[in-house]
């Protein structure tokens, strides 16, 4: 879509000349927008290009096509976050439930656009009660970022939400062809991708985290981009300052077996995308030990993800046990996040959230995996789920 000539600004202008239409890929590195949008996000052909984004003008001209690519995209977002506060509180709502269902007791959002004080009031009134880790990502603007002033908060009035890391995206995702890979893309000769940000100020990123008390999320998925971070990580500081640091690779689509050796060597933790890295080494990275987390990515379904780090691997020899995909969404998501001391196991001293499942995860046959869901779900040693009270007959 974003590279079809007749879905640019002009096309959606002839459709709908006197109302905003933005229209956006589902995996969020890309969106195409027509003029009235364009007003309506006060831009125009003179707009620089932001820092981390770009928007793609016709041709020989300055003039604004349409589409609007990574950073560039973050007007929309902003606005749309806060346009329709009822709304919002109502989305966290149904998404902290439907969550819940499936016995998730901890949510990221991962690309948190909202101040402080916005999250405070949409996000903190919404009392969600599913624990919800804020993570910043910071904005830009053709002179630079846009960082948060002054320190994080704990949280945001709500104990189960709290802010802690913040996120850059490195390049974009093979799906628009933006990731930044080492073979050009098939049917475009000489195109490789592309960084979002130019080579110092990655190298600005990365100093920043080595004197930061916040972790550092890098969405990097083309295995040339990944390459890049892994040698100026070394570059800076030696490999046991970066362990202490457990910078994250986002998706890690980019590792390949050279560079899955700086990663274990860096204590990178890997946070895997099931429905994006089928041809992903987990096996071999476990082997590693390289710390793998699973991070669903917007798929609310925990057993979807299961299954297919489980039996959809390319290569079936990368495919994980139930034990291992379950341990990555468990004690790995909380390493993930510095928490292993808290959650990620069932211990005496740590956090009571649990869930019990309506079948054994570990022996039911994978075709049933989809059909599991929470029949009591504890937050914080509340009850704050129950569902459908049916067990499977081997339960019994």
């Amino acid at each position: 879509m974003l590279r079809d000539s007749t879905a640019g600004r002009r096309s959606l202008d002839s459709l709908a000349p006197r109302n905003p239409v933005v229209l956006a890929v589902p995996w969020g590195h890309g969106m195409i927008v027509n003029s009235q949008a364009l007003r309506a996000l006060q831009l125009s052909d003179t707009t620089p290009d932001p820092l981390g984004g770009w928007y793609e003008r016709l041709s020989g001209t300055n003039s604004l096509a349409g589409p609007l690519y990574e950073y560039a995209q973050f007007p929309f977002w902003q606005v749309l976050s806060t346009a329709a506060p009822a709304a919002l509180r109502h989305a966290l709502q149904a998404y902290a439930q439907q969550e819940l269902a499936f016995g998730i007791t901890t949510v990221q959002d991962m690309s948190s656009l909202l101040s402080v004080e916005d999250a405070r009031h949409y996000i903190g009134q919404a009392a969600l009660p599913v624990r919800t880790r804020i993570i910043a990502m910071p904005s830009a603007i053709d002179q630079g970022r846009r960082l948060q002033k002054g320190a994080l908060p704990a949280t945001v009035g709500n104990p189960l939400i709290y802010y802690s890391g913040i996120k850059y995206m490195v390049d974009g995702t093979s799906l628009e062809q933006n990731a930044l890979r080492t073979t050009p893309y098939p049917g475009r000769p000489g195109w490789y991708g592309r960084l979002n940000f130019p080579p110092d100020t990655l190298q600005r990123l990365l100093r920043e985290a080595l004197t930061s008390d916040q972790q550092l999320l890098l969405h990097v998925t083309g295995d040339s981009a990944t390459t890049l971070v892994l040698g100026m990580m070394k570059g800076l500081a030696p490999a046991a300052v970066w362990r202490r640091k457990r910078v994250r690779l986002e998706h890690g689509t980019g590792i390949n077996a050279t560079a899955a050796r700086d990663v274990q060597k860096l204590g990178i933790v890997v946070v895997h995308t099931p429905q994006y890295g089928l041809r992903s080494a987990l096996r071999s990275w476990l082997a590693l030990s390289i710390p793998v987390a699973l991070g669903p990515d917007g798929v609310p379904n925990p057993f979807r993800s299961i299954l297919l780090v489980t039996t959809r691997q390319a290569n079936p020899a990368e495919n994980l046990s139930r034990e291992q995909a379950v341990r990555a969404y468990t004690a790995g998501s909380a390493y993930a996040e510095f928490a292993e001391k808290n959650k990620g196991s069932l211990q005496p001293g740590k956090l009571a959230d649990l869930a019990i499942l309506s079948d054994d995860l570990f022996t039911v046959p994978a075709a049933q995996l989809l059909a599991i869901h929470s029949i009591l779900t504890i937050v914080d040693g509340k009850i704050v789920y129950e569902g459908p009270a049916t067990v499977s007959k081997k339960q019994r």
